[in-house]
Formats: structure tokens, sequence, C-alpha cells
């Protein structure tokens, strides 16, 4: 989401990669004039688990001034190997010096973090004048992306050994603390690879003070832990045994807590993991906010070709074959029926419902459950301030006008069987067209009074919010106690959230969490069609892995109770760059995604072709199958 003078491009999508990879950087860089097929080490590391203490000196662990002493700077850089602080042999590899020689690494390292060309993402960087902790953790992305991972889980492992306060910057100027993000996908990859037969135990990078933009206040807590070799399999707590010590909400939708401090979501008793769907499929040429497609409803009342169906929702086809015509083996269904087959069950519904009548067809025929959403001023809706002005959440007159459209949906609704949790806002935190990133208390002590006024209204399900990552969490913390749930959307790489997050909701509030978006662009510049849905559904495997590892009874913090995915359908209004039925590839801003860039027009997991058979006409893309395996069989 960006912000603009413009009432088009508001809605859902990538703003912050509070804590992952999505520093300044473009991913245009030229090839070079001989590519380089192969990243080749010239000079390996003597150790794959580097013993440190004999090589130098742990002080202060586990506080903001723990330090690692190098005693002997030439034996550890001989165990460290290329790539890896203090080694610094790269300055003698031959394929590096000979791209120097040719100027093959043009433009700066930041062009070429996700190159195509793979072995250039790591010599890119291994003479970069950057911050030490910044350049280490790329200098471990480049070993990681070419397949050297026992060398790169040593390169990340400096970055919180070696340079445990770096800190680096993002896109939209907000801080990225590298020892944390190294941490978090050193564990990503252990979980991945178990054939590495490696584990970190007791490792943690704690940031107090962590959740603005201001570095000045931040106490960085780090305890490097300890390797172990061939570890035990990760188990989870027995939920057989465990008994419930907590219960938010009804007999039909109950959210409770376990004497091991899980969490779990019961839809009539039984478990309930969130696998939802971020929904609205806007037709390809109409926008959205604009012309109604959200904040009117319009998605769930079209009928354009006037049979008695809504558009998409109960009448599409599935393209199999993508030649863009309806084959005799490609018979109508519907959206509904398409996610159902995925395993999909639970739709987001952003703002209010607009055709309770279809809601109870969708939830009759397949039992779907919704999300009911307001957005609580986000975007300027409902607040009766101009987009240029945004929701001012000290205001009064304004937040009376927001907490009138909560009540109405909260009465309108509250007695629907379809209904799972209210969820307030979308992203508030960012300030897009708001006051929430400039004043997050009078933002969160807003929701705070929602909240409380829905389990006034409503005690028979939980509250919960979309907010940012866990930007202003610490204000949340402070001020919206009331909140049963924090959701929120957030875009860190195919790892998927990463330890850190699910540690601090965990440790720092105690409350589960759901993930209210999240998602990855299915484009990427001199990438083939095969490799971008590749990379599609390798990073909805490693986010909804991550989520799901963090489950009740599982080896995680037991807080997560789910996700939506961002999104169904590739939406094509988005873009300023373009009118709305021009399907745009022109990047919106950095991000972790396939070609280091973000074309918010592409999150889809299913593509609408060219546009010509809109709204009704789906071509799935390889992530879809991934879900059907996994949710449905």
């Amino acid at each position: 989401m960006k912000n603009s003078s413009s009432t088009r491009w508001i809605r859902c999508g990538v703003m912050l990669v509070a804590a992952g990879a999505g520093l300044l950087f473009s991913a245009d860089a030229p090839a070079p004039a001989k590519p380089v097929e192969k990243l080749t080490l010239a000079t390996p590391g003597t150790e794959d688990v580097i013993d440190y203490a004999k090589y130098g000196e742990f002080r202060n662990v586990g506080t903001d001034k723990f330090s690692y002493a190098i005693k002997d700077r030439k034996g550890l850089a001989e165990a460290s190997g290329e790539g890896v602080d203090p080694n610094q042999s790269f300055s003698k590899d031959p394929t590096y010096l000979d791209l120097k020689k040719k100027n093959a690494l043009k433009g700066t390292y930041w062009d070429y973090t996700d190159h195509v060309c793979r072995p250039l993402r790591f010599y890119a960087w291994a003479g970069a004048t950057e911050d030490p902790g910044v350049r280490q953790y790329y200098m471990a992305k480049g070993l990681e992306d070419n397949g050297y991972l026992t060398e790169a889980l040593k390169a990340y492992y400096a970055v919180v050994l070696l340079y445990p306060r770096a800190v680096g910057w993002s896109f939209w100027k907000t801080p990225l603390y590298m020892s944390r993000m190294a941490l978090d996908r050193i564990e990503f990859l252990l979980r991945k690879h178990p054939e590495l037969n490696l584990g970190l135990e007791g490792a943690y990078v704690k940031v107090e003070g962590g959740f603005d933009d201001d570095t000045a206040n931040d106490h960085i807590l780090v305890d490097p832990g300890h390797w172990v070799k061939n570890p035990p399999p990760p188990k989870g707590p027995d939920m057989a045994t465990a008994k419930i010590v907590k219960k938010i909400g009804g007999s039909h939708v109950q959210l409770v807590q376990y004497d091991n401090m899980h969490w779990q979501l019961l839809k009539d008793g039984q478990p309930f993991p969130i696998r939802a769907m971020d929904y609205c499929p806007t037709p390809v040429g109409k926008g959205n906010h604009t012309e109604g497609y959200e904040v009117n409803g319009s998605w769930q009342l079209a009928d354009d070709n006037h049979n008695g169906k809504i558009d998409a929702i109960e009448e599409s086809w599935i393209d199999r074959n993508g030649n863009e015509i309806q084959d005799a083996d490609e018979p109508w269904t519907s959206d509904m029926q398409i996610m159902a087959d995925m395993g999909v069950n639970t739709v987001r519904i952003y703002h209010h419902a607009w055709n309770k009548d279809l809601l109870k067809r969708w939830h009759e025929k397949y039992g779907t459950m919704f999300l009911m959403g307001d957005f609580a001023g986000a975007y300027a809706v409902g607040s009766g301030a101009s987009w240029a002005d945004g929701t001012n959440y000290a205001d009064p007159v304004q937040t009376a006008k927001l907490m009138e459209l909560i009540k109405k949906m909260v009465t309108d609704e509250k007695d629907e069987p379809y209904v799972l949790m209210w969820v307030l806002g979308n992203e508030n935190v960012y300030g897009v067209a708001s006051s929430a990133k400039k004043d997050p208390d009078s933002y969160w002590k807003f929701i705070n009074q929602a909240a409380e006024m829905i389990h006034q209204m409503d005690p028979n399900h939980p509250v919960s919010v979309s907010s940012g990552d866990l930007y202003h969490f610490d204000s949340f913390i402070k001020n919206a106690p009331a909140v049963d749930v924090y959701g929120c959307n957030i875009y860190r790489g195919n790892g998927g959230m990463g330890r850190s997050f699910w540690r601090s909701i965990s440790e720092l509030s105690g409350k589960p969490v759901f993930i209210s978006e999240f998602g990855t662009s299915a484009y990427g510049k001199d990438r083939t069609e095969e490799e971008i849905e590749a990379f599609q559904k390798d990073y909805h495997q490693g986010n909804w892995e991550d989520i799901e590892y963090n489950m009740a009874g599982n080896p995680g913090y037991g807080n997560s109770l789910g996700g939506c995915i961002f999104e169904f359908c590739d939406e094509w209004w988005k873009s300023e760059h373009h009118p709305m039925d021009v399907h745009d590839v022109i990047s919106e801003h950095p991000a972790p995604f396939c070609d280091g860039n973000n074309y918010e027009e592409w999150y889809g997991l299913f593509s609408v072709g060219t546009g010509k058979n809109t709204p009704f006409m789906r071509q799935p893309r390889a992530v879809v199958e991934y879900y059907r395996n996994l949710w449905k069989h």
C-alpha cells in the first residue's frame, strides 16, 4: 500500500517489511558480459560448525552490551571461509577479480541482491562499502541463494556474533535489526533442512524499544546460544492432556487458552485453524474504492450478465490450459467452489457485508466462515475526513462516526452463524490517510473503545485487528487490552514471519495472533513463468509452514490461529502507472519477492489472463495445487 493523492490505490498489499529483507535497492542491474554459471568458493572454511570459544571470548551474554572479542583472527578466518567475516579471502578469489577487471558488476551492490544471475548476488556484495552487519547479512543471503547452506548458516551467525547492533534501513526509512533478521533466517534454514543435522539452542535477539522509527531508544539484547549436532526432532506439547484455563466467545465460536499457554480457536467445540482467503474480485477495468467494489460492497452484488447469480462468486470457470477459451472440459463453477476445493474454510471481508443472503448461501453450502471487518478509519473511510487530511483519531467527531459504522456492522451481523471474528482496521499504523502512524496512542485507544463496545454488544465472538507487522506494537500492548487477537499483514520473505515475531507477541502481550495478509507478487523481471510460479509456491509454503509451526500443539510458540492468503486473484486497478484495464509490470517498491520488487497487481493465486473474460475466468498458478494438497487432502 502506498500514500498517494489519488484514492484509487489505497487498499491492501505491502507497506512495511519491518523486520524482513527489503532494503532500498533496485533489481535493474545490467547482466555481466559473461554470466557466471556457478558460485565456487575459492577458500572454503575448515570448520562447518565453528568453535568460537577457541578463537575469542563471549562477553556480557544476554545483555545489550553483548560482544564477541576475537583473540585469534587468523584462526577464525581460516575456520570461517570465504564470505564469512572475518575472512576476507574474496579479495583473492579469481572469479571475483575477473568480474572486477571486466567491470561486470556495474551499478551498486543493491542492484544484485536478487539478480537473475545468482552467483552475482554473492560477488557484488563481497566488496560492498556498507555497514559491515548489513554487508555480512547479504553475503549470507548470497551463499544461501547459491546452495551453500552450511556456509550461509555461518555467515548469518557471524552477523549475530560480530555485528549484534547493526541496523539497516528499509525503503520506508524504518530500522531493520540485522542480527535479529539473521537469527530468524538461521532458524528457518534449520527447520527447512533437517538433513543438516544442526540445531542452535538458547539463542535470541531482543530489541527493546524497536517498534518505531527511532533507534536512539533501542536496547538490543543478545544471547548467541550454542550449536548442537544431531539435535532431537522438535516436539510440541501433548494437547490431549492440556486443560483450558481461559475462554472467550460463545458455544459456536470460542477462543481458548490452555494451561500450556497455547491458544486455539474452536468452532462447535472442534479446533478450527484459520485457512483463509483475502477476497475482493474486482473485474478488470473497474476500480475499487472509487467505484465501490469494496467500501460499497459491489463485488457482493454484481450481476452484470443478469442471470441471477453473483458474478465470479457464484459463477466462474477455470481455464486450465491457458488458451482463454472455455473448452468442453472446463465447466462453469464458482469461486466459492474453487476455494472449497482448496480447503479454504474462511474468507476475509474487509469492510462490511453488503449481501447477507449471499454469505448465508456460501456458509450453508460449504461451511465457510467469515472474518467481518471495518476499516476503522483507514484510508479516511467512514470518518468524514478528506484523503489529504486523513482520519484524525484524536478528533471526537470523526471517531464517533467510525464507532457508529462499527456498531452498525455488529448489529447487522452478530447473530449470523457465518461470523468467525470481528477484524478492525487494515494497516492503519502505516498512516495512509490517517493519523495512526504519527499518533499511535490515540489510534489504539480508539480501537480499544471499539473492542469494548463490540464485547458489550456481542460476547459470542472474539475481536481482532489487522495491523501492519509489529509497527507500534508497544502502543497496542499499552492501549488496547480489550482486543482479543493481534492480527497483522506481514510480508517478510519466503521464511515466513520468523521466530522473533511469534516470540515478541507471546512474551510481550500473551495474546494469540493471526496473519491477516501474507503473499507475494507473481511477477519478476527477466524470470520465466515457471521460475516465478515456483518462487510464489515456495514463498507461500515457507509462510504457511511458519504459521502452522506456531499453532497449538506444535513446537513453536502456540499462539498462531492461522492466516489469510493475499489474495485470490490479480487486481489490475491498483497501479497508478497505467489505466485499470492494463496489467502493470512497473515495480511499486522494493520487497523480498522474486526479483526484489513488489508488483501490486500480481498477488493472485489465480491470474485472469488478458482480462477479456473478466470477471469469470480463472487461470490457476502452481501455488493453488500446493494448498489443495495441503489443506484439502
